[in-house]
């Protein structure tokens, strides 16, 4: 059991598995915000159009809108992944404080910590194979 108690003790460096997720929130964020300002752009180009091209025809404004109200669309899916990474980032630092409280204890559980490891050893697999 003396062993159990050493491996508990040394706290894993769950900061490893959080530091690239927080790079993927912030790069999800960004794409997300430059295709929602695109979008914007391309709606409000349908907007300026005729006051500066009096002469320009519907089916050059109906392509800038449909266009606009695409990109907006399509910035749905970075906001979903960042939502996912930053899901998973509140999994490791729950997974981090469950570990440092099994670290504190006398006794602790074998059967949690062997499952929060094997959870550890996943993650680290998927952050190395980029899955």
């Amino acid at each position: 059991m003396k062993g159990m108690a050493s491996v508990a003790q040394s706290v894993p460096d769950f900061e490893s598995l959080v530091v690239p997720l927080m790079r993927e929130q912030r790069s999800y964020f960004l794409l997300a915000f430059a295709i929602i300002f695109l979008g914007v752009v391309l709606i409000l180009g349908m907007f300026v159009t005729p006051i500066f091209l009096p002469d320009a025809e519907n089916p050059a404004k109906n392509m800038i809108t449909i266009g606009g109200f695409g990109l907006s669309t399509m910035s749905a899916l970075p906001i979903r992944n960042w939502l996912s990474a930053r899901r998973r980032v509140d999994y490791i630092r729950h997974m981090e404080q469950l570990w440092r409280q099994y670290a504190g204890m006398s006794k602790p559980p074998k059967d949690e910590l062997d499952r929060l490891k094997d959870l550890l050893w996943k993650l680290r697999e998927q952050g190395a194979l980029g899955t």
